[in-house]
């Protein structure tokens, strides 16, 4: 099968976090990577990605931006940019560069809403491109079929040099051989009543390098009048600068159709740009984005719509239909929702076995009233039947339903021309549909994982408890045989120093498993913290263990974060605590608490001058359960530097260390400021 996925750029030169980002993005998305501006500008033109991501780091980022936008005046493009952290003044530069959102360190349900919105805007984009191309090439079309006069122009803009066609001068009333195209000569031309109206026109579009079509009427030297439609469109240069104005103007006098085919399209420009803001609004609620979908057809256009779904017995449910006349609603339930319509018979076989819209023009009323349900006939000669679009709706390359325009009256705008336009239609309600169900299977699993989570909660509650009592048991018989079997208590003293040992670590280690449960799941209590106020009742706590080792703790002024006080004091009380624990025989400890400010993040590094770590087991000790030494060598459970790690994680930091074997070891804690905008964003 063809990979249908839209296209995702993901741009930037910060490789490893560009890496995190791709890991971010929804599965939906085909990704293509690019690590240079022009490695990007290539990607663009190659792949013609539907929304691009910027890994934004600082310059490079603001000019990958600008080079994307450029490129987007061309061909339509959403444009993200991604910062691991950022000020407000950043957040602006980007935006100011051409950013439609700005992230800052996101997580994947927030990168997934900004690229869907993304995504959303630029198709807007492109449709309205795509309406005013449609227009010219239709009225082009239908003036190649006629006698009227298509007259093509050119005005650069930086010399006031205009360019006509033979047909332009023919159009004006002008000879070729005498008249130098300008300005001045084509306003000559303009009626009185119209040309104040064309030179507030002129004039906007020239100061806002905006085009937009516009009617107004001619006057000839012999009184005879005409009425022109003119349209145009700006080329820019390789820098991006406007160079010149290439457009068309149509002799519409005789065209009396010209107006109803100008609303045509208008309603369904229109209506494309309403489905953006249903997609916003109704998102998440299936069933009302279909009816919101049949609604804003029925009613901008005067088609009746009808979505219907495949069962797994081929049958067509219609999960959602509208007429344009609210009696006409009983019509269409008889015709499509009471009737039995399968997939794979009469005129939807094609649409579900081709993958082909079906299109049935000028429909014999009498052959079509013959073929339906005779309670039907009396809603049919008061409605009738005049032309039928069927388009199929894909989800995942799979035919999952067909999505049916039906026109009733002959004056109503519908032909095999706008089949292009209803398969838009249900490419759009096929991405809603699709939308809908990874919606609700990201919610099922992430109500899966709370309840997980929660069940994981009352098991570590229980399993302590549990565990807790036997050992009390233990404890409580060796208490007993020594108090009441003092002769025997003494010739075992080594076996129950022993088990009272053994039950010791066992209860420690069932707090700690407690307590990283507890880090790993409960919520946080955040605010702004000085981590002054959280080192001083550690240090006082570990006092006695510093006085016996005659140790020497050296803390620097320390900042103000965004965290949990009870967590982060949990974290230095383990890392100063194995500071203390891991010293060299001989040598008093020293360590040092000090801060570094880097950016919007703060780097605490607490350094000491014991045994040191291995390079090789720098990931392993923050693992859980991982230790270097036996417990007759150092005591512990194995789970302090695995819950300092988890508790920084949770604190949208980080944890490191940088150590060398009998001299020591620096571990380093990442945290947001609390000012910046990165520590809302991640702890939010």
């Amino acid at each position: 099968m063809p990979d249908v996925k839209p296209v995702l750029l993901i741009a930037g030169a910060e490789a490893a976090y560009r890496q995190s980002v791709c890991a971010m993005a929804p599965a939906t998305y085909r990704i293509v990577e690019a690590n240079t501006i022009e490695a990007a500008g290539d990607a663009v033109l190659q792949h013609h990605p539907d929304v691009a991501v910027i890994v934004y780091d600082g310059t490079d980022g603001d000019a990958l931006l600008r080079r994307l936008r450029l490129m987007a005046a061309r061909e339509p493009l959403g444009i993200v940019a991604v910062m691991p952290s950022g000020t407000t003044r950043q957040v602006v530069d980007a935006v100011q560069a051409g950013a439609d959102d700005v992230l800052v360190a996101p997580q994947a349900e927030a990168l997934r809403d900004a690229l869907s919105a993304a995504q959303m805007g630029r198709t807007a984009e492109a449709h309205r491109r795509a309406d005013r191309q449609l227009r010219r090439r239709e009225a082009e079309a239908y003036m190649q079929r006629t006698t009227h006069r298509i007259a093509r122009w050119e005005w650069h803009l930086a010399t006031g040099v205009q360019t006509w066609s033979a047909s332009t001068y023919a159009l004006l009333g002008y000879d070729a051989a005498t008249t130098t195209p300008s300005f001045e000569a084509f306003m000559a031309r303009i009626h009185p009543g119209d040309r104040a109206m064309v030179q507030r026109v002129t004039d906007h579009m020239l100061e806002t390098e905006t085009p937009r079509p516009i009617e107004y009427r001619l006057r000839y030297p012999d009184g005879r009048e005409a009425q022109v439609y003119a349209d145009c469109e700006l080329v820019r240069d390789a820098n991006g600068q406007a160079e010149r104005l290439v457009g068309l103007v149509i002799d519409m006098t005789a065209r009396n159709l010209s107006h109803q085919h100008l609303e045509k399209y208008a309603a369904q420009a229109g209506l494309l740009q309403e489905f953006s803001r249903v997609l916003q609004e109704h998102g998440r609620d299936l069933q009302g984005v279909l009816d919101a979908i049949v609604r804003e057809v029925a009613g901008r256009l005067g088609y009746t719509c009808v979505i219907l779904l495949k069962e797994k017995d081929d049958r067509l449910n219609p999960v959602a239909y509208q007429h344009p006349e609210a009696s006409g609603q009983a019509f269409t339930r008889k015709l499509f929702a009471e009737a039995e319509v399968y997939a794979d018979r009469g005129v939807y076989a094609p649409v579900f076995a081709e993958g082909t819209p079906v299109v049935m023009m000028n429909v014999d009323p009498v052959a079509y009233r013959a073929q339906v349900q005779p309670d039907v006939r009396p809603y049919l000669d008061k409605y009738g039947v005049d032309s039928i679009i069927l388009a199929p709706m894909r989800v995942g390359g799979e035919i999952i339903g067909s999505f049916d325009i039906v026109r009733h009256r002959p004056d109503r705008w519908l032909s095999e021309d706008d089949v292009p336009f209803v398969q838009n239609l249900a490419d759009r309600a096929s991405m809603a549909i699709e939308n809908a169900q990874l919606f609700n299977e990201l919610h099922a699993i992430r109500a899966a994982l709370e309840q997980k989570v929660q069940d994981l909660n009352q098991f570590a509650y229980i399993a302590s408890h549990d565990l807790k009592a036997p050992l009390r048991t233990i404890n409580g018989f060796v208490r007993l045989i020594e108090k009441r079997h003092g002769e025997v208590a003494a010739q075992a003293s080594d076996y129950f120093d022993f088990i009272k040992g053994a039950t010791q670590d066992m209860q420690a280690l069932i707090d700690d498993l407690l307590l990283f449960s507890r880090a790993s799941n409960r919520p946080l209590n955040l605010n702004t913290i000085d981590l002054n106020e959280v080192i001083d009742p550690v240090l006082r706590m570990l006092n006695s263990t510093i006085e016996a080792k005659q140790a020497t703790v050296m803390v620097d002024p320390l900042p103000v974060v965004f965290g949990d006080a009870r967590y982060l004091k949990q974290v230095f009380q383990n890392l100063i605590g194995n500071a203390l624990k891991f010293s060299r025989d001989q040598v008093a400890p020293f360590i040092t608490i000090s801060a570094q400010a880097e950016g919007p993040r703060w780097r605490i590094r607490i350094a000491d001058n014991g045994i040191g770590i291995e390079a090789k087991a720098f990931e392993r000790i923050f693992q859980i359960f991982q230790r270097l030494h036996t417990a007759d060598e150092y005591e512990g459970t194995g789970i302090g530097l695995a819950l300092a790690a988890k508790i920084m994680e949770r604190h949208g930091g980080r944890i490191s260390v940088a150590s060398e074997l009998g001299v020591g070891s620096t571990f380093t804690l990442t945290f947001f400021n609390a000012g910046t905008d990165g520590a809302q964003a991640v702890l939010g």
